[in-house]
């Protein structure tokens, strides 16, 4: 094979002087960019980037280049290809590197999946030494607010373009679509709605309940009205309301203010419960007659044997009743009179309870009294005296 002339080595010299010449530039701008991208990303991975080699002198290389054979030509143009598309890469818009054990980095507009055997976390550390008042982290359809009634390290708001501001759903038996948890004592709260006009806190299940309550099952609602039912403002059917003195009102008509119905609550007795009827005191067996114009403190807590008298049964009528359902019987002596039942702490008496005439003989009125707080009522004798029996029931509580 004839060797190549003299003129043709030195014209392929030039080119692959060139084409070194084109690396080393390549090389160098490549150098200056990724400084540009550690400077303005600040991030870790950046900078345990090692920078790339500076290209070789052009005198060296050429040396070099002076016995290289057309092969070697080849491979060098290869790598300033590659050096290209390094180039492009390093230059196209990228995230920044992520933290070690952490996920890639999220990029804006893209659907950003981390492929790994083991879930990955992806962390935002914001440690400011005073606070601004706003958001840490926020996602809105609008302009980024200038500050928040309620700042947050997450928040989502939602004006324009969605309808809801956060949204957090499970498939996972047994798991929660949102946790809130406060640990910042009495007054802090794990969730907490507001609206100006519609529903504070809403909560809807297909064939659950609504709401629940699965801590210690307490429920607290605060005052509505200082007392009594709504006298203003628009209500709804099923509203439930409390007022200042502790009573209960649900609404059964919608309108302004709507129709109440009192439930029950500090002003009223409470609940009946009716109870086997039950002897709780007959004069015959302790106390004998009542006198006229006499009165009797009695205690009605207890069940009595309706033939000695003798306690048979402990607090029929329990601690914290506040009324019962009884049945007065009186064996008058001659004459006229009248009982008058009150609760046992009374001074006196404004009606009476049962009253008898010379003919009438033996007389029973079932009526209610309320009581004191020892469980006691008392019994005032008017005209004539008389022996009588109290058979409690019920109570209420």
């Amino acid at each position: 094979m004839t060797p190549p002339a003299t003129d043709d080595v030195l014209a392929t010299d030039d080119v692959l002087a060139c084409i070194v010449a084109e690396l080393a530039a390549v090389r160098a701008e490549l150098a200056e960019l990724k400084a540009t991208q550690l400077q303005s990303s600040g991030t870790l991975a950046a900078a345990q980037q090692p920078e790339p080699p500076a290209g070789p002198a052009h005198t060296a290389v050429a040396d070099e280049l002076a016995v290289t054979s057309r092969r070697r030509l080849f491979a060098i143009a290869g790598g300033t290809a590659a050096a290209a598309v390094i180039l492009g890469t390093t230059t196209s818009a990228s995230p920044a590197a992520a933290l070690p054990g952490y996920a890639a980095a999220v990029a804006f507009g893209d659907i950003n999946t981390a492929m790994a055997t083991t879930a990955k976390k992806t962390h935002l550390d914001y440690s400011p030494a005073t606070s601004s008042g706003d958001n840490l982290f926020l996602v809105s359809d609008a302009s980024p607010d200038a500050g928040s009634p309620y700042p947050a390290a997450v928040a989502g708001y939602a004006t324009t373009a969605v309808t809801n501001g956060v949204l957090g759903a499970s498939t996972v038996i047994g798991g929660f679509g949102i946790v809130g948890e406060a640990l910042g004592g009495p007054g802090a709260a794990g969730v907490f709605g507001m609206s100006n006009e519609g529903i504070g806190v809403a909560g809807t299940s297909t064939a659950g309940y609504d709401i629940a309550a699965v801590g210690n099952g307490r429920l607290f609602v605060v005052e509505h009205t200082p007392g009594g039912a709504p006298t203003s403002g628009d209500h709804r059917l099923g509203e439930l309301i409390r007022d200042g003195e502790g009573d209960w009102f649900v609404c059964y008509v919608d309108g302004t203010p709507g129709s109440w119905r009192k439930l029950g609550g500090g002003t009223t007795a409470g609940a009946l419960h009716v109870i086997n009827p039950t002897r709780v005191y007959d004069s015959r067996l302790a106390g004998g007659t009542l006198a006229a114009g006499s009165s009797r403190s009695v205690s009605v807590k207890d069940g009595i044997d309706i033939s000695s008298g003798v306690v048979n049964s402990l607090d029929v009528v329990p601690a914290g009743a506040t009324a019962i359902a009884y049945n007065l019987t009186v064996i008058p002596s001659p004459g006229s009179g009248f009982l008058a039942v009150t609760p046992g702490d009374a001074a006196g008496f404004s009606a009476s309870t049962i009253n008898w005439t010379p003919t009438t003989g033996v007389l029973a009125n079932g009526t209610l009294v309320a009581l004191d707080t020892t469980r006691h009522v008392k019994v005032f004798a008017g005209g004539g005296g008389t022996q009588f029996i109290i058979d409690i029931s019920g109570y209420y509580l």
